[in-house]
């Protein structure tokens, strides 16, 4: 670039042009030089009009911590439920307090596993809590959409429904 006054204009679809008058000295290298784009404005909303719409999407962390909650307690109430039964079973064979070690280490394993699951199930729950609680507010022309949806409902019978574009 010649050095001198030059006007550089900066664009961007969504935002408002910003011109911007810049010297360049002889010798600049590597200069940077920047720009606030400012958001378009839109018209003023007549009285009574509703408000440009936003959206708070749900974020993925807060399906994946979800899920992992979900699973983690799912595997508490398994699990409990195999310690009871095997515990049961040791009962049954009235054994008690004389029950072979490895055999009520095993009860106590499947308990305190079925503890730990239930402890990070409750951990994820609360964090996907928190993701969803704590999720920001996007303009709505903004928001991200898959490209492709899946949906269940219910229309005269159990229905299920695919949809999007590529």
């Amino acid at each position: 670039m010649d050095p001198g006054e030059h006007q550089v204009r900066w664009t961007h679809p969504a935002r408002k042009a910003v011109e911007q008058a810049v010297m360049v000295r002889e010798g600049d290298r590597g200069r940077r030089i920047s720009a606030r784009l400012e958001p378009l404005v839109a018209a003023p909303a007549a009285k009574g009009a509703a408000p440009a719409s936003e959206e708070r999407p749900v974020p993925l962390a807060t399906w994946v911590l979800a899920g992992a909650g979900v699973a983690g307690v799912g595997a508490f109430g398994v699990l409990g439920g195999i310690g009871l039964s095997r515990e049961g079973d040791l009962d049954a064979r009235g054994c008690a307090p004389n029950c072979p070690s490895e055999d009520v280490d095993s009860v106590r394993t499947t308990f305190l596993i079925g503890d730990i699951a239930l402890g990070v199930g409750v951990a994820a729950l609360a964090g996907a809590t928190l993701f969803y609680l704590t999720r920001p507010a996007v303009p709505s022309s903004a928001a991200w959409r898959p490209p492709v949806r899946f949906g269940l409902g219910w229309q005269h019978g159990p229905t299920a429904t695919l949809g999007g574009a590529l």
